[in-house]
C-alpha cells in the first residue's frame, strides 16, 4: 500500500539549495510506502515526488482529454536527485524543459501518457515477435537439450530419464529430424520417422518413441511458446504397434506347470546377483526398486518383524510402501556382501545400485536352458514362451490371489494405490495382514523348492 501526501497549495522554489534540503518521508506504521509531492513556484503543474524508499522523481500534473472527457493525469518525467552530478539522473533544467514540452503536447490535444503506453505496447509486441521468431527457428536438437535440462524432465524417475535420453539424443530414433526447425516439423514427418523405426525391426520401440517425442513437442508449445505450433505434430497419431497387456507369469495353471522352482535353480547358478531375481519373486517389487535397495530402508532385520520401507521418492506412484520381509528374504539380504561406504545392498560397481539387468537376464536364460536340456521330459512345457524379469512381479501378485490373499492386501504389497474412494480414504498399512501374506507366499515357494515326494529338489542358496 502506498500513501501520497500532495502539497498542492504550498509551492517551493526549485533551486539547488531548496531541493538539497528536502528529505524522504518516514515509512508508514506497517511499512507502507509514503510519498510527498512538492510543486514548483515557477513552472505550473511541474513538481517533485519524494518516496520513503529514497526515490526522487520529477512529475507533471495536467488535465488531458481521455475518451472524450477531461481527466487529471499525473505523469512521470524522469528520476531526479538533489545533486544530479553526484547521484546521476535528470537535472532540474532538463526536467523543466521536458515538462514544458509535455504541456505543449497536452495543449495541442495529445495525451503523453497514452502515447507512452502505445510505445510500451509496441515495444512489448516487438519483443514477443522476436522471441517467437527465435523460438520458431530452434531446431529439434536444441529443443531436446532444453527439455532434457528442464524441471519437468527432472521430475521423471531416473530409469525413465535414461530411456528418454537414449531415444532423443544423437544416434536415437529421431536423427532424421534433429536438424529441422521444430516449428516446421509436421505430422507427416513424425509418421515417416516412426515408419523408419519399424522398418528396422523395432516394434514397441516405435510406440515409446512417439510418446517421448510427444513430451518434447508439448514442452516446446507450453514452455517455449512456439506460436506457429498450435498443436503438437504428435497429436492424433495412433500408436504404430498394437500392444496387448502382458499375461506371462511363472505361477502355473491347469495347462502350464509352475516354473518357479526351475527359475530359482537358475538364480542359484548365476552367483551373488541371483539374489536380485529371488527378491523380485519374494517381494513382488519392481526391478529398479530392488536394484537400488539401501541399508537405511531396512528395519529390524534381526527382530521378529523385519521391514523394508520403500520411500515415496523411489516409488513409481510416489507413495511410501512398507513391505514385511519373510525369513528367506531376510536371509538373502544378510548374505549379500557389502562394500564399504556404499548404501546399496545390491551393488556391482560405482556409486549406484546394480545396473547390469540385461546381462543378468541373459545369464538366467542360459542356466534355464541348461537345466531343461539336462532332463527335457521332467521340464516339459516350462519356459516355452519368452519371459521378462518384470514377470516375477506378476507371478508374485498372481500367486497371492491363487493362495486366497485379499485383493486390497495384495495390491498394497506391490505398492499399488487402491482405486476410487477406497484409495483416497483408506490409508491403513495393514502390516499384520501383509506379513501373513508374504509368509504364506514364502511357504508356497519353499514347498515348490523341496516338494514332499523329493522329486526335482532344489536347495535354494541365500545368495
Amino acid at each position: 500500500m502506498t500513501t501520497t501526501e500532495t502539497r498542492a497549495n504550498t509551492k517551493i522554489s526549485f533551486d539547488t539549495f531548496t531541493l538539497n534540503a528536502l528529505r524522504p518521508p518516514e515509512a508508514g506504521p506497517n511499512g507502507q510506502v509514503v510519498q510527498k509531492d512538492f510543486w514548483c513556484d515557477q513552472t505550473p503543474k511541474f513538481g517533485l515526488r519524494i518516496s520513503s524508499t529514497g526515490a526522487y522523481t520529477w512529475i507533471l500534473l495536467a488535465r488531458v482529454m481521455r475518451n472524450g472527457k477531461p481527466t487529471v493525469s499525473r505523469m512521470s518525467i524522469g528520476r531526479c536527485y538533489p545533486d544530479p552530478k553526484k547521484w546521476g539522473g535528470m537535472s532540474l533544467s532538463d526536467a523543466r524543459a521536458k515538462a514544458n514540452e509535455l504541456l505543449k503536447l497536452i495543449e495541442s490535444g495529445i495525451d503523453p501518457n497514452a502515447e507512452k503506453q502505445a510505445c510500451i505496447a509496441a515495444h512489448i509486441e516487438a519483443k514477443a515477435k522476436e522471441a517467437e521468431r527465435v523460438a520458431n527457428e530452434k531446431t529439434l536438437a536444441q529443443v531436446i537439450e532444453l527439455y532434457l535440462n528442464s524441471a519437468k524432465f527432472k521430475k521423471l524417475r531416473p530409469s525413465t530419464q535414461g530411456q528418454y535420453k537414449s531415444m532423443l539424443r544423437e544416434g536415437g530414433a529421431f536423427d532424421v529430424l534433429r536438424g529441422r526447425p521444430i516449428a516446421n516439423i509436421t505430422r507427416r514427418d513424425v509418421a515417416a520417422a516412426l515408419a523408419a523405426i519399424q522398418a528396422r525391426g523395432l516394434t514397441t520401440a516405435a510406440n515409446r518413441s512417439l510418446t517421448v517425442l510427444g513430451c518434447v513437442m508439448h514442452y516446446a508449445i507450453a514452455t517455449l511458446c512456439i506460436m506457429e505450433m498450435e498443436h503438437s505434430p504428435c497429436d492424433h497419431i495412433d500408436m504404430p504397434v498394437h500392444e496387448d497387456a502382458r499375461e506371462r507369469h511363472l505361477f502355473g495353471d491347469r495347462q502350464t506347470p509352475s516354473e518357479i522352482a526351475t527359475a530359482l535353480r537358475a538364480f542359484d547358478q548365476i552367483g551373488t546377483f541371483g539374489a536380485i531375481p529371488k527378491m523380485l519373486l519374494l517381494t513382488g517389487a519392481r526391478l529398479r526398486e530392488i536394484c537400488d535397495m539401501q541399508e537405511s530402508e531396512l528395519v529390524d532385520l534381526d527382530g521378529a518383524e523385519p521391514l523394508w520401507i520403500l520411500p515415496a521418492a523411489r516409488s513409481k506412484n510416489k507413495i511410501e510402501n512398507v513391505v514385511p520381509l519373510a525369513p528367506l528374504a531376510v536371509k538373502i539380504i544378510k548374505a549379500m556382501p557389502r562394500r564399504a561406504g556404499s548404501p546399496f545392498i545390491f551393488q556391482a560397481w560405482g556409486a549406484r545400485g546394480f545396473e547390469g539387468t540385461g546381462y543378468l537376464k541373459a545369464r538366467i536364460d542360459k542356466e534355464v536352458a541348461k537345466i531343461i536340456a539336462a532332463d527335457p521330459a521332467a521340464y516339459a512345457g516350462q519356459f516355452a514362451t519368452p519371459w521378462r524379469l518384470h514377470d516375477l512381479r506378476r507371478t508374485f501378485r498372481t500367486g497371492l490371489s491363487e493362495l486366497g490373499v485379499p485383493a486390497d492386501i495384495a495390491e498394497r504389497l506391490i505398492g499399488h494405490k487402491l482405486a476410487g474412494v477406497l484409495g483416497v480414504y483408506d490409508r491403513a498399512q495393514n502390516l499384520k495382514a501383509k506379513r501373513e501374506a508374504v509368509l504364506l507366499w514364502e511357504n508356497h515357494v519353499l514347498k515348490l523348492i523341496d516338494p514332499p515326494n523329493g522329486q526335482n529338489v532344489v536347495y535354494l542358496k541365500a545368495a
